[in-house]
């Protein structure tokens, strides 16, 4: 479920970066602690399941001090 969040999140910022603390609060709330780290835990994990089913990286890119941005063009339905 954080993996599928994370992903609808980055795809409705349509390119544009997505600060790391507002990822982390808006996936495991405001109030966990080490939410940072956890969020990079499940980005790495889904970098890894995305490789070995895709056979290619997913499209997401690491903005350093910026946050997170998924560069790849698609559309989230509702």
């Amino acid at each position: 479920a954080h993996e599928f969040a994370l992903i609808q999140r980055l795809i409705s910022a349509q390119g544009e970066a997505v600060p790391k603390r507002i990822l982390a609060d808006e996936i495991f709330g405001p109030y966990i602690a080490n939410a940072g780290d956890r969020l990079n835990v499940l980005i790495t994990r889904l970098r890894k399941k995305a490789a070995a089913h895709f056979g290619t990286a997913i499209p997401l890119k690491t903005l350093h001090q910026l946050g997170y941005v998924f560069n790849a063009r698609c559309r989230v339905k509702r």
